[in-house]
Parts: C-alpha cells; sequence; structure tokens
C-alpha cells in the first residue's frame, strides 16, 4: 500500500477512536448510529476493503536513472519510442504469418467484406456510426472506412495488416501496463507474446477488422489496472476505455473492474480509463435501447447457467494449454475427462497462488481468474448458440469469447511466479528454473499451434470479387448489394469508387 493510502487510512482510523484532530487540538465527536451499526463502522470497512483492493492497482517500479541533459533525456525518450514502433510491426509481421494456405492479405474474413467494407463504400461517414448486430462497432467501422481510402485493390490486405497492427500494439501495451504486477522483463515479455501467440487466435480473431474488438478487451482489462504517471500515459489509458468500450457491448461487463478501481482509488486523476469506458458505454446506449426492444434481441432467449458452465469448461479450460493439445485430450480420455484433468491443474496451481502468495498476488489471483469466468459466463448467456453448436478442428463458435479468459488465466500465472521471484534471491537458480518452467508450459501451445488452418483460412480471396465488379461496372453506373443483415436494404457503392481498380 502507497503512502497515501497509508496516510487516508490512519486518518480513518482516528475517526473510528472518535477524535478530530485539528489546530493541535483533540475533541470528542459524537458518533451516530443507525439501525444498531456505527457509520464510524461501515468507514471501517470500506477503508479496510480499500486496502484490499488497492492491491489490484500497484504503481510500476521505480528503475534508478543518471542524471542527463534536456537533450540526452529527448533522445532517450524517441528511441524507446522506435524501438517500441519496431515491436509492434514485428509483432503484426509475426501474426500475418501464422496461417497456412491463402494469406490473410489476400482475403476478406466475415463482416470485414459484406457490412464494414461494403457500408464504407456506399455511406463513408454514415457508416462509422451505423450499428451491427444491435450495437455500435467504432473501431472495425472506422478501419473499413480507412481502407476505403486505399486502392480498391488493396483493401483485404488494409483490413489484415490494420487488424494485425492493432492485436500486436496491444500486445505492446499489455507488456507495458502490466509493469506494476509483473516486475521481470522476462516475464512481461512472455504476457505480451502470449496475446500475439494466443492459441484460439486463428480460429477467429487474428488479422481481421471485424475481431479487433476483441483484443482491445484485453487491452482494456490491463488499462484498468495501470496507474500511469505521465499525461501521455494517463491519456492512452482514456483512449483503450473508450475504443474498447464503443467498439464491444460487451465490455459492459468491466463495470466490475470500474467500480472496483473507484473504490481503490477514488481520486479523479486515477480515473482516466473509468472514464473513457464510461464514454464508450454512451455511445452504445441509443443503439443498445433501440435493439432490446426488438423480438431479435440477445436478451429474448438466453442459455442456461448449465450450458454457460459447459461453455466454459470445453471452450476455455480445456483449451488454456494450446488448442492441438485440447484435441489430443478429447481423442485420448475425451472431452469432460480433458476438461477435468486441465481444469484440475488450473485448480492446483491456483490454489498454492491463493496460500502461498503475497496478498497483492491473492487478490490478482483470485480477480483475474473471476473475472475470467464471468466474461465468458456473460457472453456466452447472451450468445445462446455458441454453447449448443458444434465445435470443429478449423473453428470454435464462441473462440471469440475465449481469448481474454485464456490470457487471464496465463496472467495469474505469470504474476504469482513473479511475485515469488521477488521473495528469493536475483539469479537464483530457481528464479532461472520458475521462468524456464513457464515458457515451456507455454511454449505447449505456441510451437503446434503457431501455424494451422482454421475458419480464418477459409476466407474468400478478395481478387476475384473485386474482378466481378471491375466486369460488373464495365456496364452499369453502380453495385447494388443486400445488407447481409438487413434483408429490406440495398447498398449502392458508385463505379467510380471501382473503375480503374
Amino acid at each position: 500500500m502507497d503512502a497515501h493510502c497509508g496516510a487516508w487510512l490512519r486518518g480513518f482510523s482516528a475517526d473510528g477512536l472518535g477524535g478530530v484532530v485539528g489546530s493541535g487540538a483533540v475533541q470528542k465527536v459524537y458518533t451516530p448510529v443507525r439501525g444498531g451499526r456505527s457509520s464510524a463502522s461501515g468507514r471501517a470497512v470500506l477503508a479496510h476493503a480499500r486496502g484490499i483492493l488497492v492491491e489490484l492497482f500497484p504503481e510500476s517500479p521505480e528503475s534508478p536513472e543518471p542524471p542527463e541533459t534536456p537533450a540526452r533525456g529527448q533522445v532517450r525518450r524517441w528511441l524507446i519510442a522506435a524501438v517500441y514502433v519496431l515491436c509492434i510491426v514485428a509483432g503484426a509481421a509475426l501474426s500475418l504469418v501464422r496461417y497456412v494456405g491463402l494469406a490473410p492479405w489476400k482475403t476478406v474474413y466475415a463482416e470485414d467484406y459484406p457490412v464494414y467494407l461494403v457500408e464504407a463504400l456506399a455511406h463513408p461517414w454514415r457508416s462509422i456510426f451505423t450499428s451491427y448486430a444491435g450495437y455500435e462497432q467504432l473501431v472495425p467501422r472506422l478501419i473499413a472506412w480507412f481502407v476505403t481510402l486505399l486502392p480498391l485493390h488493396d483493401a483485404a490486405a488494409g483490413l489484415a495488416i490494420t487488424g494485425a497492427l492493432v492485436a500486436s500494439a496491444v500486445a505492446v501495451f499489455v507488456f507495458c501496463a502490466s509493469a506494476g504486477h509483473v516486475h521481470s522483463i522476462v516475464l512481461r515479455v512472455l504476457l505480451g507474446m502470449s496475446v500475439l501467440l494466443l492459441p484460439v487466435a486463428l480460429l477467429e480473431i487474428a488479422n481481421t477488422g471485424v475481431n479487433t474488438p476483441w483484443y482491445l478487451l484485453i487491452a482494456l482489462f490491463w488499462a484498468l489496472l495501470w496507474r500511469p504517471r505521465s499525461k501521455a500515459g494517463i491519456a492512452v489509458a482514456a483512449l483503450a476505455g473508450f475504443v474498447a468500450a464503443s467498439s464491444n457491448i460487451t465490455a459492459v461487463v468491466f463495470v466490475v473492474l470500474v467500480a472496483i478501481r473507484v473504490i481503490a482509488l477514488p481520486r479523479v486523476r486515477e480515473q482516466a480509463v473509468s472514464i473513457g469506458w464510461l464514454a464508450g458505454c454512451l455511445v452504445q446506449l441509443p443503439y443498445v435501447l433501440t435493439s432490446t426492444s426488438t423480438s431479435s434481441s440477445r436478451l429474448s432467449q438466453l442459455a442456461a447457467p448449465g450450458q454457460t458452465a459447459s461453455f466454459y469448461g470445453h471452450d476455455v479450460l480445456l483449451p488454456a494449454f494450446g488448442w492441438h493439445l485440447s484435441w489430443l485430450l478429447r481423442h485420448w480420455v475425451g472431452r469432460d475427462y480433458g476438461v477435468l484433468i486441465i481444469g484440475g491443474l488450473i485448480a492446483i496451481a491456483a490454489t498454492v497462488a491463493l496460500f502461498t502468495g503475497t496478498r497483492r498476488v491473492r487478490v490478482f489471483a483470485a480477480t483475474a481468474l473471476g473475472f475470467g469466468f464471468l466474461f465468458a459466463a456473460f457472453a456466452a448467456t447472451v450468445t445462446w448458440w455458441v454453447t449448443v453448436n458444434p465445435v470443429k478442428f478449423g473453428f470454435e463458435p464462441g473462440a471469440r469469447y475465449t481469448g481474454l479468459p485464456i490470457l487471464l488465466i496465463t496472467a495469474a500465472a505469470v504474476v504469482a511466479i513473479d511475485g515469488r521471484l521477488r521473495e528469493v534471491s536475483v539469479g537464483s537458480a530457481w528464479s532461472l528454473a520458475a521462468v524456464l518452467a513457464m515458457t515451456a508450459v507455454l511454449c505447449v501451445g505456441w510451437i503446434p499451434d503457431f501455424r494451422y488452418a482454421a475458419h480464418r483460412t477459409e476466407a474468400p480471396a478478395w481478387a476475384p470479387i473485386l474482378s466481378q465488379w471491375v466486369r460488373t461496372c464495365q456496364h452499369h453506373d453502380a453495385i447494388y448489394y443486400p445488407d447481409s443483415y438487413d434483408s429490406n436494404v440495398v447498398m449502392v457503392i458508385p463505379c467510380a469508387r471501382v473503375r480503374g481498380q
């Protein structure tokens, strides 16, 4: 607990004893009792809760830096920024090469083509604030709008590369924002790499515009636990909150973490990310109110609790250590016994962390694992069909809902190991063994799941679609494309945007 919170709590302790210190004198005051319980006891409970919850928001450790001139400091900042940019570009390239078959920059996946790209070509500005599936998806809309500014034959590459850059930027952000919880740079690198090399990412979310919000939700989790010191960091945190909430209605579940942050860090300066999240939710509000009043609303049919629990076990716990491994277990012992094996290992590791770790480790582990379950349960409940549709090796109906919970399991393990490393001497054999063991566990999924054929691989090639558009525009002035979401709407794409491609 930092010095500020310690002083704040000591002030509350004084109040609880019935004394107020002012001008060097102690005055006795009356503590009102309501319903048989004093208000001081309520404040004491709040103070105690705050003392526990603040462990979720540690400040990043300060590294001693030698004195330097302003010019040298400016060069150093630019050098660090350049390294981050290079890491983002390299991470995007790594993501793009993970697919077998037709390259992702030559294909258009899911709603990227029939919804976002088509609507952006037909109505460039209006499409940005057009709802889809009952809510606003701001970042995918902006990506599609940006892609329309490129030559049309580069549309597929623009969508895939932008999606890969978003994923890579989130990985770098996780590396930076997790510094308060993970002091080891090596372990933070592993945490960032776990975003880029997430085994289930190839099923749906990697290298697309439509599924970038699922990466943004990963960034939102860490942004809500981050305590940036600089104005630039505060602005980045606020932006992370806004873009995540304005691009995915599932961000409403993060109200739990927002409430915890407000309780633990009551100062307004600490709530930039919360304010950004709230602003994004307000953007969603009119769309959600309109969609929930219709018979096709997702709230009209919900998954049963048993179906939701089954989804978490089969789709989150089972592939937590790797997609290929999960299928090996399916073949060897069956799906349910596979869940028991993987879930049992995770439960044992979580129990060890909860009983032997520091309070900060215990609070983080409980929060990460609990919130991961809550997130998956909420998403599966309101999207009931992902709990009943069959899972294939190359396709999992709710794969987009499993990435964050799986990464939070990894994060809990990394934080627990880092906490243990702080208790032993630096450079000890135990430290090296712990880092190597964590790397080996992650590689069980990273290596066999680095490249494989999945649903994203089966996306249609963009070149034949564009060729058909060009042929149509040889005889017509516009392309008429029926909206795949609303059968009563036809999108009209002017051929002036197509000719010459």
